[in-house]
């Protein structure tokens, strides 16, 4: 119903209009969410699955302890090497924001901010200029919103992607048909994210984090692919 409602807002329908609105093209907003919801998560299995990289040799941020070297990305290519950098724990990047170690935390969420939430925010909205420009919190591109959808993503798809298990809240013998095999505990989960991020947003060790994260995409600083 409140997404509906802000639907109707967006497409400016008079108060007085609402609700057979509502009642009339529900159906067509529910279906524009989901498969949007869905083309989110392909695209986030596509970085996922897409060849590793290295944060690269950014000797003097090494040096600085902000970034270990030869940090990588987590995907299926380092698994199948056998690769010593291979991480395969779907709660680092559950809670990428609280850790009072910013070395041992920075590249969890370098990754999680630089490759994983333009899937989700959009890559043409979270953009590099953008991200130089500002800090997360201060751009106001990323929403709470997007970072918990990320997350609630990755712990959904992590042993289905990975494992050829079964998703963990949209197996179809559990899942909610109404809205496209999302069970219950997947919302839950969803809204106690976004108000751990929310104020997770204000602490001091999330906003030295954004800002390390800002400074290191500075130009002249990129991804250097393998």
């Amino acid at each position: 119903m409140r997404c509906m409602k802000e639907a109707a807002l967006a497409f400016q329908v008079k108060e007085s209009d609402q609700e057979d609105w509502m009642s009339t093209y529900s159906h067509c907003v529910r279906e524009a969410i989901n498969a949007q919801r869905n083309h989110c998560c392909q695209e986030l299995r596509k970085i996922l699955l897409s060849k590793y990289c290295t944060l690269g040799k950014l000797q003097g941020f090494i040096d600085a302890n902000i970034l270990p070297s030869g940090a990588r990305l987590l995907t299926t290519e380092m698994r199948n090497e056998k690769h010593e950098d291979y991480v395969d724990d779907v709660t680092l990047y559950a809670d990428v924001r609280d850790s009072a170690n910013l070395v041992e935390s920075y590249v969890f969420f370098w990754t999680f901010f630089d490759k994983f939430l333009p899937c989700i925010a959009g890559v043409k909205i979270w953009a590099t200029k953008v991200k130089t420009a500002k800090t997360i919190t201060d751009s106001g591109c990323v929403t709470n919103t997007d970072e918990a959808f990320t997350i609630l993503a990755l712990e959904n798809y992590w042993d289905r992607w990975f494992h050829n298990k079964s998703a963990k809240w949209t197996d179809s013998r559990r899942g909610n048909q109404q809205f496209m095999g999302w069970c219950d505990e997947a919302y839950d989960r969803y809204d106690d994210t976004c108000r751990c991020i929310k104020k997770q947003r204000d602490t001091q060790v999330s906003q030295n984090l954004e800002k390390s994260f800002s400074s290191w995409l500075a130009p002249g600083m990129r991804v250097v692919e393998l």
